[in-house]
Protein backbone atom coordinates (compact mmCIF):
# COMPACT_ATOMS: atom_id res chain seq x y z
CA UNK A 1 0.00 0.00 0.00
CA UNK A 2 1.30 3.49 -0.79
CA UNK A 3 -0.05 7.04 -0.68
CA UNK A 4 1.80 10.18 -1.76
CA UNK A 5 1.27 13.92 -1.51
CA UNK A 6 3.26 17.11 -1.97
CA UNK A 7 3.05 19.67 0.85
CA UNK A 8 4.83 23.04 1.02
CA UNK A 9 7.21 21.79 -1.65
CA UNK A 10 8.11 18.85 0.57
CA UNK A 11 7.29 15.34 -0.56
CA UNK A 12 5.33 13.06 1.74
CA UNK A 13 4.27 9.43 1.57
CA UNK A 14 3.02 6.60 3.77
CA UNK A 15 4.01 3.21 2.36
CA UNK A 16 3.94 -0.43 3.42
CA UNK A 17 6.41 -2.75 1.73
CA UNK A 18 5.49 -6.45 2.00
CA UNK A 19 8.31 -9.01 2.02
CA UNK A 20 6.43 -11.84 0.35
CA UNK A 21 3.71 -14.28 1.31
CA UNK A 22 4.08 -15.46 4.93
CA UNK A 23 7.33 -13.53 5.30
CA UNK A 24 7.87 -10.84 7.95
CA UNK A 25 9.96 -7.70 7.60
CA UNK A 26 10.54 -5.14 10.35
CA UNK A 27 11.99 -1.83 9.13
CA UNK A 28 14.44 -0.97 11.91
CA UNK A 29 16.64 1.77 10.52
CA UNK A 30 16.51 4.40 7.78
CA UNK A 31 19.70 5.75 6.24
CA UNK A 32 19.55 9.05 4.34
CA UNK A 33 21.72 9.31 1.24
CA UNK A 34 21.95 13.03 0.53
CA UNK A 35 23.92 12.60 -2.68
CA UNK A 36 20.90 11.38 -4.64
CA UNK A 37 18.07 11.92 -2.10
CA UNK A 38 17.41 8.24 -1.63
CA UNK A 39 16.74 6.23 1.49
CA UNK A 40 18.21 2.86 2.42
CA UNK A 41 15.94 0.90 4.75
CA UNK A 42 17.44 -1.85 6.90
CA UNK A 43 14.74 -4.44 7.49
CA UNK A 44 15.68 -7.76 9.09
CA UNK A 45 13.25 -10.38 7.84
CA UNK A 46 12.07 -13.94 8.29
CA UNK A 47 11.12 -16.14 5.39
CA UNK A 48 8.30 -18.67 5.31
CA UNK A 49 10.49 -21.25 7.11
CA UNK A 50 11.35 -18.74 9.91
CA UNK A 51 14.96 -18.40 8.79
CA UNK A 52 16.27 -14.92 9.59
CA UNK A 53 18.14 -12.69 7.16
CA UNK A 54 18.62 -9.06 6.15
CA UNK A 55 16.51 -7.04 3.74
CA UNK A 56 17.97 -3.91 2.11
CA UNK A 57 15.23 -1.76 0.64
CA UNK A 58 16.28 1.31 -1.34
CA UNK A 59 13.57 3.86 -2.16
CA UNK A 60 13.55 7.25 -3.88
CA UNK A 61 12.34 10.54 -2.39
CA UNK A 62 8.74 9.68 -3.36
CA UNK A 63 8.83 6.26 -1.73
CA UNK A 64 9.13 4.26 -4.94
CA UNK A 65 11.14 1.05 -4.71
CA UNK A 66 14.48 1.21 -6.53
CA UNK A 67 16.09 -1.94 -5.12
CA UNK A 68 14.69 -4.67 -2.88
CA UNK A 69 17.36 -7.22 -1.93
CA UNK A 70 17.05 -10.03 0.59
CA UNK A 71 19.98 -11.98 1.96
CA UNK A 72 20.50 -15.16 3.93
CA UNK A 73 23.90 -15.96 5.44
CA UNK A 74 24.12 -19.69 5.03
CA UNK A 75 22.94 -21.42 8.18
CA UNK A 76 23.53 -18.30 10.30
CA UNK A 77 20.64 -16.06 11.33
CA UNK A 78 20.85 -12.28 11.28
CA UNK A 79 18.96 -11.16 14.39
CA UNK A 80 18.70 -7.53 15.52
CA UNK A 81 15.97 -7.65 18.18
CA UNK A 82 14.36 -4.56 16.63
CA UNK A 83 17.42 -2.42 17.33
CA UNK A 84 17.45 0.79 15.30
CA UNK A 85 21.23 1.17 15.48
CA UNK A 86 22.32 -1.92 13.58
CA UNK A 87 24.24 -0.10 10.82
CA UNK A 88 26.63 2.81 10.55
CA UNK A 89 28.05 4.60 7.52
CA UNK A 90 31.77 4.02 7.15
CA UNK A 91 31.98 6.15 3.97
CA UNK A 92 29.59 7.78 1.50
CA UNK A 93 29.41 4.48 -0.33
CA UNK A 94 29.53 1.81 2.36
CA UNK A 95 28.13 0.84 5.75
CA UNK A 96 28.72 -1.84 8.36
CA UNK A 97 25.77 -3.67 9.89
CA UNK A 98 25.78 -5.99 12.88
CA UNK A 99 23.50 -8.84 13.88
CA UNK A 100 23.40 -11.55 16.52
CA UNK A 101 23.82 -15.10 15.30
CA UNK A 102 24.47 -18.63 16.58
CA UNK A 103 27.31 -21.08 16.06
CA UNK A 104 25.55 -24.23 17.20
CA UNK A 105 24.42 -23.42 20.74
CA UNK A 106 26.93 -20.56 21.17
CA UNK A 107 25.96 -16.96 20.54
CA UNK A 108 28.11 -14.93 18.19
CA UNK A 109 28.12 -11.88 15.94
CA UNK A 110 27.91 -11.31 12.21
CA UNK A 111 29.19 -8.14 10.53
CA UNK A 112 27.89 -7.28 7.08
CA UNK A 113 29.64 -4.78 4.81
CA UNK A 114 27.04 -2.94 2.69
CA UNK A 115 27.30 -1.15 -0.66
CA UNK A 116 24.96 1.81 -0.06
CA UNK A 117 24.47 2.62 -3.74
CA UNK A 118 23.56 -0.90 -4.84
CA UNK A 119 21.87 -1.96 -1.58
CA UNK A 120 24.03 -5.06 -1.76
CA UNK A 121 26.35 -6.98 0.53
CA UNK A 122 30.09 -6.75 -0.10
CA UNK A 123 31.18 -9.38 2.40
CA UNK A 124 30.43 -10.75 5.88
CA UNK A 125 32.67 -11.41 8.87
CA UNK A 126 31.78 -13.65 11.80
CA UNK A 127 32.91 -13.65 15.41
CA UNK A 128 32.38 -16.16 18.22
CA UNK A 129 34.64 -16.97 21.17
CA UNK A 130 32.37 -19.85 22.27
CA UNK A 131 32.38 -18.62 25.89
CA UNK A 132 30.93 -15.16 26.11
CA UNK A 133 27.90 -13.60 24.45
CA UNK A 134 27.40 -9.96 23.55
CA UNK A 135 24.41 -7.67 23.37
CA UNK A 136 25.72 -4.74 21.34
CA UNK A 137 22.88 -2.31 20.70
CA UNK A 138 24.87 0.87 19.99
CA UNK A 139 27.72 1.82 17.70
CA UNK A 140 29.85 4.76 16.65
CA UNK A 141 32.72 5.52 14.30
CA UNK A 142 36.09 5.96 16.01
CA UNK A 143 38.99 7.69 14.25
CA UNK A 144 37.37 6.99 10.88
CA UNK A 145 38.96 3.55 10.62
CA UNK A 146 37.26 1.66 13.44
CA UNK A 147 33.70 0.96 14.48
CA UNK A 148 33.09 0.60 18.20
CA UNK A 149 30.02 -1.26 19.42
CA UNK A 150 28.84 -0.63 22.95
CA UNK A 151 26.69 -2.99 24.99
CA UNK A 152 26.88 -5.86 27.46
CA UNK A 153 29.15 -8.86 27.80
CA UNK A 154 27.86 -11.91 29.65
CA UNK A 155 28.43 -15.63 30.05
CA UNK A 156 25.20 -17.54 29.40
CA UNK A 157 26.65 -20.69 31.01
CA UNK A 158 28.01 -19.10 34.19
CA UNK A 159 25.51 -17.60 36.62
CA UNK A 160 28.35 -16.23 38.75
CA UNK A 161 29.73 -14.15 35.90
CA UNK A 162 28.77 -10.51 36.47
CA UNK A 163 27.53 -8.88 33.27
CA UNK A 164 29.37 -5.71 32.39
CA UNK A 165 29.39 -2.99 29.71
CA UNK A 166 31.91 -3.61 26.96
CA UNK A 167 33.39 -1.69 24.03
CA UNK A 168 33.70 -4.16 21.14
CA UNK A 169 36.08 -2.96 18.42
CA UNK A 170 36.27 -3.88 14.73
CA UNK A 171 37.70 -2.19 11.67
CA UNK A 172 35.39 -0.80 8.99
CA UNK A 173 35.43 -4.18 7.24
CA UNK A 174 34.20 -5.99 10.36
CA UNK A 175 37.54 -7.56 11.33
CA UNK A 176 37.91 -8.00 15.09
CA UNK A 177 40.41 -5.66 16.81
CA UNK A 178 39.75 -6.01 20.53
CA UNK A 179 37.49 -5.04 23.41
CA UNK A 180 37.47 -3.01 26.62
CA UNK A 181 35.42 -4.27 29.57
CA UNK A 182 33.98 -1.63 31.91
CA UNK A 183 34.54 -3.60 35.12
CA UNK A 184 33.83 -0.54 37.29
CA UNK A 185 30.16 -0.75 36.22
CA UNK A 186 29.33 -4.41 36.70
CA UNK A 187 25.65 -5.28 36.15
CA UNK A 188 24.98 -1.96 34.39
CA UNK A 189 23.12 -2.52 31.10
CA UNK A 190 23.49 0.31 28.53
CA UNK A 191 20.57 0.84 26.16
CA UNK A 192 21.24 4.36 24.79
CA UNK A 193 24.72 5.68 23.93
CA UNK A 194 26.40 8.78 22.51
CA UNK A 195 30.10 9.19 21.72
CA UNK A 196 31.67 12.67 21.91
CA UNK A 197 34.45 12.69 19.33
CA UNK A 198 35.97 15.91 20.74
CA UNK A 199 36.11 14.99 24.44
CA UNK A 200 36.42 11.26 23.71
CA UNK A 201 33.72 10.56 26.29
CA UNK A 202 30.99 7.94 26.07
CA UNK A 203 27.61 8.92 27.55
CA UNK A 204 25.11 6.16 28.12
CA UNK A 205 21.92 5.32 29.97
CA UNK A 206 20.20 2.10 30.92
CA UNK A 207 19.43 -0.04 33.97
CA UNK A 208 21.60 -0.72 37.00
CA UNK A 209 20.93 -4.30 38.11
CA UNK A 210 23.34 -4.37 41.04
CA UNK A 211 20.37 -5.17 43.30
CA UNK A 212 18.25 -7.47 41.09
CA UNK A 213 15.09 -6.93 43.13
CA UNK A 214 15.24 -3.16 42.67
CA UNK A 215 16.95 -2.28 39.37
CA UNK A 216 17.50 1.45 38.92
CA UNK A 217 17.65 3.68 35.87
CA UNK A 218 20.95 5.51 35.39
CA UNK A 219 23.04 7.62 33.06
CA UNK A 220 26.83 7.69 33.16
CA UNK A 221 29.88 9.15 31.46
CA UNK A 222 33.14 7.25 30.91
CA UNK A 223 36.31 7.78 28.94
CA UNK A 224 37.42 5.33 26.26
CA UNK A 225 39.53 3.34 28.72
CA UNK A 226 36.52 2.71 30.97
CA UNK A 227 37.20 5.24 33.73
CA UNK A 228 33.95 6.58 35.18
CA UNK A 229 33.66 10.38 34.97
CA UNK A 230 30.23 10.44 36.66
CA UNK A 231 27.29 8.12 37.27
CA UNK A 232 23.80 9.40 38.12
CA UNK A 233 20.75 7.45 39.24
CA UNK A 234 17.54 8.58 37.51
CA UNK A 235 14.53 8.68 39.82
CA UNK A 236 13.86 6.91 43.10
CA UNK A 237 11.24 4.40 42.07
CA UNK A 238 12.86 1.10 41.03
CA UNK A 239 13.60 1.00 37.28
CA UNK A 240 11.17 3.77 36.39
CA UNK A 241 12.74 4.81 33.06
CA UNK A 242 13.59 2.94 29.88
CA UNK A 243 16.05 4.74 27.58
CA UNK A 244 16.08 4.22 23.81
CA UNK A 245 18.34 6.88 22.33
CA UNK A 246 20.68 9.54 23.66
CA UNK A 247 22.02 12.60 21.83
CA UNK A 248 24.34 15.40 22.92
CA UNK A 249 24.08 19.05 21.86
CA UNK A 250 26.58 21.51 23.33
CA UNK A 251 26.75 20.57 27.02
CA UNK A 252 23.35 18.93 27.25
CA UNK A 253 22.21 15.32 26.88
CA UNK A 254 18.75 14.60 25.42
CA UNK A 255 17.29 11.15 26.02
CA UNK A 256 14.07 9.57 24.76
CA UNK A 257 12.26 6.49 26.00
CA UNK A 258 9.42 5.68 28.36
CA UNK A 259 8.45 6.16 32.00
CA UNK A 260 6.83 3.47 34.12
CA UNK A 261 3.88 5.46 35.35
CA UNK A 262 1.18 3.11 36.61
CA UNK A 263 2.92 2.29 39.88
CA UNK A 264 2.75 -1.45 39.30
CA UNK A 265 6.14 -3.19 38.98
CA UNK A 266 4.50 -6.46 37.91
CA UNK A 267 2.29 -5.19 35.07
CA UNK A 268 4.14 -2.07 34.02
CA UNK A 269 2.60 0.53 31.73
CA UNK A 270 4.38 3.54 30.40
CA UNK A 271 4.12 7.14 29.29
CA UNK A 272 6.23 8.76 26.61
CA UNK A 273 9.28 10.41 28.15
CA UNK A 274 11.99 12.91 27.25
CA UNK A 275 14.82 14.04 29.52
CA UNK A 276 17.49 16.69 29.32
CA UNK A 277 20.60 16.41 31.49
CA UNK A 278 23.77 18.42 32.02
CA UNK A 279 26.57 16.62 30.17
CA UNK A 280 29.26 17.89 32.56
CA UNK A 281 27.88 16.22 35.69
CA UNK A 282 24.64 14.47 34.71
CA UNK A 283 22.45 16.77 36.79
CA UNK A 284 18.82 17.21 35.63
CA UNK A 285 17.75 20.11 33.42
CA UNK A 286 14.18 18.87 32.85
CA UNK A 287 12.23 15.64 32.63
CA UNK A 288 8.85 15.47 30.85
CA UNK A 289 6.24 12.78 30.32
CA UNK A 290 3.48 12.98 27.74
CA UNK A 291 0.04 11.57 27.09
CA UNK A 292 -1.78 8.61 28.59
CA UNK A 293 -0.47 5.53 30.37
CA UNK A 294 -0.22 2.40 28.27
CA UNK A 295 2.53 0.45 26.51
CA UNK A 296 3.86 3.71 25.07
CA UNK A 297 7.46 4.49 24.17
CA UNK A 298 9.73 6.73 22.11
CA UNK A 299 12.42 4.95 20.11
CA UNK A 300 14.43 7.59 18.28
CA UNK A 301 15.15 11.34 18.34
CA UNK A 302 16.71 14.06 16.23
CA UNK A 303 17.68 17.55 17.39
CA UNK A 304 16.97 20.51 15.12
CA UNK A 305 19.24 23.53 14.80
CA UNK A 306 16.89 25.66 16.91
CA UNK A 307 17.09 23.19 19.81
CA UNK A 308 13.67 21.65 19.18
CA UNK A 309 13.38 17.88 19.43
CA UNK A 310 11.48 15.53 17.14
CA UNK A 311 10.96 11.99 18.35
CA UNK A 312 9.08 8.92 17.15
CA UNK A 313 7.69 5.73 18.68
CA UNK A 314 4.33 4.14 19.47
CA UNK A 315 1.29 5.48 21.32
CA UNK A 316 -1.99 4.16 22.69
CA UNK A 317 -4.25 6.71 24.41
CA UNK A 318 -6.00 3.98 26.47
CA UNK A 319 -9.35 5.03 25.01
CA UNK A 320 -9.45 3.20 21.68
CA UNK A 321 -9.24 -0.36 23.03
CA UNK A 322 -5.82 -1.74 22.04
CA UNK A 323 -5.16 0.59 19.11
CA UNK A 324 -1.48 1.57 19.09
CA UNK A 325 -0.31 3.98 16.39
CA UNK A 326 3.04 5.23 15.22
CA UNK A 327 3.61 8.66 16.72
CA UNK A 328 5.81 11.66 15.91
CA UNK A 329 6.16 14.27 18.65
CA UNK A 330 7.87 17.64 18.42
CA UNK A 331 8.80 19.60 21.54
CA UNK A 332 10.66 22.82 22.16
CA UNK A 333 14.09 23.03 23.76
CA UNK A 334 12.32 23.23 27.15
CA UNK A 335 10.40 19.99 26.54
CA UNK A 336 6.98 21.61 26.03
CA UNK A 337 4.92 19.92 23.32
CA UNK A 338 4.63 21.81 20.01
CA UNK A 339 2.71 19.22 17.97
CA UNK A 340 2.22 15.50 17.66
CA UNK A 341 0.92 13.28 14.85
CA UNK A 342 -0.31 9.71 14.85
CA UNK A 343 -0.32 7.26 11.96
CA UNK A 344 -1.92 3.87 11.62
CA UNK A 345 -4.50 1.86 9.71
CA UNK A 346 -4.72 -1.54 11.40
CA UNK A 347 -6.67 -0.78 14.58
CA UNK A 348 -6.93 -3.11 17.56
CA UNK A 349 -4.43 -5.85 18.44
CA UNK A 350 -1.73 -4.47 16.11
CA UNK A 351 1.05 -2.31 17.55
CA UNK A 352 2.14 0.14 14.88
CA UNK A 353 5.61 1.26 15.80
CA UNK A 354 8.23 3.66 14.48
CA UNK A 355 11.73 2.45 15.34
CA UNK A 356 13.79 5.18 13.68
CA UNK A 357 13.43 8.80 12.56
CA UNK A 358 15.78 10.94 10.48
CA UNK A 359 15.77 14.46 9.04
CA UNK A 360 15.04 14.46 5.31
CA UNK A 361 17.00 16.68 2.87
CA UNK A 362 13.87 18.78 2.15
CA UNK A 363 13.37 19.68 5.84
CA UNK A 364 10.75 17.04 6.57
CA UNK A 365 11.12 13.82 8.52
CA UNK A 366 11.28 10.17 7.55
CA UNK A 367 10.39 7.31 9.89
CA UNK A 368 10.48 3.56 9.51
CA UNK A 369 8.88 0.77 11.50
CA UNK A 370 6.30 -1.96 11.22
CA UNK A 371 2.82 -3.08 12.29
CA UNK A 372 3.87 -5.66 14.88
CA UNK A 373 1.90 -8.85 15.55
CA UNK A 374 0.55 -8.72 12.01
CA UNK A 375 0.76 -11.89 9.95
CA UNK A 376 3.18 -11.29 7.08
CA UNK A 377 4.40 -8.12 8.82
CA UNK A 378 5.42 -5.38 6.40
CA UNK A 379 8.18 -2.80 6.46
CA UNK A 380 6.59 0.60 7.03
CA UNK A 381 8.04 3.95 5.93
CA UNK A 382 6.42 7.38 6.40
CA UNK A 383 7.86 10.60 5.00
CA UNK A 384 6.33 13.81 6.38
CA UNK A 385 6.73 17.51 5.75
CA UNK A 386 8.29 19.77 8.40
CA UNK A 387 4.96 19.88 10.30
CA UNK A 388 4.67 16.12 10.54
CA UNK A 389 1.92 15.90 7.92
CA UNK A 390 1.73 12.92 5.57
CA UNK A 391 -0.97 10.68 4.09
CA UNK A 392 -2.64 8.29 6.51
CA UNK A 393 -2.68 10.73 9.42
CA UNK A 394 -4.84 8.97 11.99
CA UNK A 395 -5.58 11.62 14.56
CA UNK A 396 -3.94 14.58 16.23
CA UNK A 397 -3.06 14.38 19.91
CA UNK A 398 -2.87 17.38 22.20
CA UNK A 399 -0.02 16.94 24.67
CA UNK A 400 -0.01 18.42 28.13
CA UNK A 401 2.88 19.10 30.45
CA UNK A 402 1.94 19.49 34.08
CA UNK A 403 3.45 21.38 36.97
CA UNK A 404 3.80 18.60 39.50
CA UNK A 405 5.05 21.11 42.07
CA UNK A 406 1.36 21.81 42.68
CA UNK A 407 1.30 18.45 44.50
CA UNK A 408 3.13 18.30 47.81
CA UNK A 409 3.47 15.84 50.69
CA UNK A 410 4.40 16.60 54.31
CA UNK A 411 5.82 16.13 56.87
CA UNK A 412 8.86 14.22 55.64
CA UNK A 413 10.32 12.50 57.65
CA UNK A 414 7.12 11.53 59.41
CA UNK A 415 5.96 9.08 62.06
CA UNK A 416 2.27 8.18 61.66
CA UNK A 417 0.61 10.73 59.35
CA UNK A 418 1.39 11.77 55.77
CA UNK A 419 -0.47 14.71 54.21
CA UNK A 420 -0.92 14.92 50.44
CA UNK A 421 -1.91 18.35 49.14
CA UNK A 422 -3.18 18.25 45.53
CA UNK A 423 -3.34 21.78 44.16
CA UNK A 424 -3.74 20.59 40.57
CA UNK A 425 -6.88 20.29 38.48
CA UNK A 426 -6.64 16.51 38.24
CA UNK A 427 -7.27 13.60 40.60
CA UNK A 428 -4.21 11.57 41.55
CA UNK A 429 -3.60 8.04 42.76
CA UNK A 430 -1.08 7.54 45.56
CA UNK A 431 1.11 4.43 45.74
CA UNK A 432 3.61 3.74 48.53
CA UNK A 433 6.33 1.14 47.90
CA UNK A 434 9.15 -0.25 49.98
CA UNK A 435 12.72 -0.36 48.64
CA UNK A 436 12.06 -3.82 47.17
CA UNK A 437 9.30 -2.46 44.95
CA UNK A 438 6.43 -4.02 46.93
CA UNK A 439 3.20 -2.02 46.99
CA UNK A 440 2.19 -1.40 50.63
CA UNK A 441 -0.47 1.32 50.46
CA UNK A 442 -2.76 2.75 47.80
CA UNK A 443 -4.90 5.88 48.26
CA UNK A 444 -6.40 8.60 46.07
CA UNK A 445 -6.63 12.36 46.30
CA UNK A 446 -9.17 14.45 44.41
CA UNK A 447 -8.28 17.63 42.52
CA UNK A 448 -7.94 20.74 44.68
CA UNK A 449 -8.05 18.79 47.93
CA UNK A 450 -5.97 17.21 50.67
CA UNK A 451 -5.73 13.63 51.85
CA UNK A 452 -4.37 12.36 55.15
CA UNK A 453 -2.74 8.93 55.00
CA UNK A 454 -2.21 6.83 58.13
CA UNK A 455 1.28 5.32 57.96
CA UNK A 456 1.07 3.25 61.15
CA UNK A 457 1.64 0.00 59.25
CA UNK A 458 5.01 1.22 57.93
CA UNK A 459 8.08 0.40 59.99
CA UNK A 460 11.04 2.75 60.26
CA UNK A 461 12.85 3.10 56.96
CA UNK A 462 12.80 4.52 53.44
CA UNK A 463 9.80 4.29 51.08
CA UNK A 464 8.81 5.67 47.69
CA UNK A 465 5.59 7.59 47.11
CA UNK A 466 4.35 7.64 43.50
CA UNK A 467 1.66 10.19 42.57
CA UNK A 468 0.11 9.51 39.17
CA UNK A 469 -3.04 9.51 37.06
CA UNK A 470 -4.10 8.48 33.55
CA UNK A 471 -3.48 11.91 32.03
CA UNK A 472 -0.37 13.93 32.73
CA UNK A 473 0.66 13.74 36.39
CA UNK A 474 3.61 11.61 37.39
CA UNK A 475 5.78 12.29 40.40
CA UNK A 476 7.83 10.10 42.75
CA UNK A 477 9.24 11.21 46.11
CA UNK A 478 11.28 9.49 48.79
CA UNK A 479 9.51 9.11 52.15
CA UNK A 480 11.27 8.50 55.46
CA UNK A 481 9.45 6.95 58.44
CA UNK A 482 11.05 7.71 61.82
CA UNK A 483 9.53 6.98 65.24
Amino acid sequence: MSVNLISFGQGAFNNYYPAGINNTSYANQVQVNNQDTTYLIYAPWKDITANQGLRLLKIDKSGNVLIDNKFMFGSLIFATYLNNRLSIKTSNFSSLAIGDTYFGSDRGLIFCKINNKLADTIHTKKYCDHTYAYSLGNRFLKRGNQVWYFGNKFNPNDNNYADRPVIFKVDTNGNYIGQTEITSLLKHSPTAVYYDTLLKYIYFGGSNNTIPQTPQSFIACIDTTGNVIWNQQIGNYPFNSVFSQLEKVNNELIICGSYRANGDPTYSKYKLQLLKRNAINGNPVWQKVYGAINYNSLSSIIINGDGSIVTAGTYNDAVMAAQSDGIVLKVGSNGDSLWSKRYGIYGVSIIEMFYDIQKAPDGGYIMCGSPDYLSSCESWVVKTDSLGIAPGLNTGMVEFTHNTEAITMYPNPTSNILNISNGSEENVDIYIYNVNGQLLLKESCKARSENVINTDILINGIYFVNLTNLKSINKTNKLVIVR
